[in-house]
């Protein structure tokens, strides 16, 4: 097992580990895969908008920009409920 892999596996709920993960998802360039590994992430912590942040970001570099525009309202509007 990859250590990144392990990790995450061993603690689902540490955010950071998350974001490892989902990079080096995206290095391999397998966006699907970082996008669903963050929205998982999301659902566990849902007051963390920031990884909604992270998939328009991720979208936008994959020039998927109406997916990335979706992704930075759907932050918008969970911060916006957080207040």
């Amino acid at each position: 097992c990859a250590l990144p892999i392990c990790a995450y596996k061993l603690d689902p709920d540490d955010i950071s580990i998350a974001y490892q993960f989902a990079e080096a998802y995206v290095a391999m360039n397998d966006i699907e895969s970082a996008v669903a590994l963050i929205r998982k992430a999301y659902q566990r912590n849902p007051q963390e908008t920031d990884f909604l942040i992270y998939i328009g970001d991720v979208y936008r570099l994959d020039k998927e920009y109406d997916r990335s525009a979706g992704a930075y309202r759907e932050a918008q509007i969970g911060r916006a409920s957080c207040r």
